[in-house]
């Protein structure tokens, strides 16, 4: 398989189960169809945001969970393995940057 398919089906995999844990979390997809429709009016992919991720933070991705704030907006926390180190990189879809970067310390925090 490609390097490319394997990235694409890694990207999958840490994607669906957050969203498909989201889901039945509460219940619906409403709010997994929210993050849908925010992906797709931000003319951006999940797979593109975590790529953004990595290359600021000049890491692996290991995590991705989309988010959005109390005014609606986008935003997705990729948690990136750089060197030894664990990296809360956060991406604001829409814009499509990196608004914040900083290590995670409390591994207890990782996936919330």
């Amino acid at each position: 398989m490609s390097r490319t398919k394997w990235l694409v089906l890694g990207v999958v995999c840490l994607v669906a189960v957050p969203v498909y844990a989201y889901g039945i979390k509460e219940k619906d997809t409403a709010g997994a169809k929210d993050i849908i429709t925010k992906l797709d009016d931000a003319k951006t992919t999940l797979v593109k945001v975590i790529e953004t991720a990595e290359k600021e933070s000049k890491g692996k991705a290991v995590q991705a969970v989309c988010e959005l704030d109390k005014d609606g907006n986008l935003h997705v926390d990729v948690h990136c393995v750089v060197g030894n180190t664990l990296m809360a990189v956060k991406v604001d879809a829409k814009a499509g940057k990196v608004t914040t970067q900083k290590e995670v310390k409390d591994t207890g925090d990782v996936g919330h």
